[in-house]
């Protein structure tokens, strides 16, 4: 698989042969593609949009490959840079952003911040192993912490806690 760092990667559930779910991967880097924004795929049919955000390709490349198995319904971007992750949330809406701490060019900590002010309803967890070092009044607005390594399980139970957050609040949001 190329190198990740400069070409995010998103899949979703797209109709195959028979109607059979079936997965593929798209460079998303020029922007949306079909069936990720606008392209008759809703965020309701795909159970949540997720955006994942870390430096380390294998651990993208595994978290795509969890959520593909294990949570097929979900929309799924992953970017290698919190630059990236910061285009993509100006473009577009996510119900849930994943992000690890540490990451050159802008930590963590510094995206949380920015995505919160670009979004006040994207519910955003931290997948890292330096949790601890989240200053306190920074973990109380996030909706989950997930250390490195974690189990599938674990990041799944976390994910599902999270979607389930979002859409509460887009509901709660939508009578106002």
């Amino acid at each position: 698989m190329a190198d990740l760092r400069n070409k995010p990667l998103s899949w979703v559930n797209a109709p195959g042969p028979e109607e059979e779910a079936a997965f593929r991967v798209v460079d998303s880097s020029t922007g949306p593609q079909s069936g990720v924004q606008g392209g008759g795929v809703s965020t309701a049919s795909c159970g949540g949009r997720i955006l994942l955000v870390d430096d380390d390709p294998l651990i993208l490349r595994s978290m795509l490959r969890l959520l593909q198995v294990e949570r097929p319904r979900l929309s799924v971007v992953a970017v290698a840079t919190a630059q990236l992750a910061l285009d993509r949330l100006s473009e577009e809406k996510f119900d849930v952003m994943v992000t690890d701490l540490e990451m050159p060019g802008m930590r963590g900590e510094e995206l949380l911040e920015r995505a919160m002010l670009l979004d006040p309803t994207l519910t955003c967890v931290v997948h890292s192993n330096q949790v601890l070092c989240l200053p306190s009044e920074l973990r109380a607005k996030l909706r989950a912490t997930i250390n490195k390594p974690a189990s599938s399980a674990e990041i799944c139970a976390t994910l599902d806690d999270a979607i389930g957050r979002a859409e509460h609040l887009r509901d709660s949001l939508s009578w106002i």
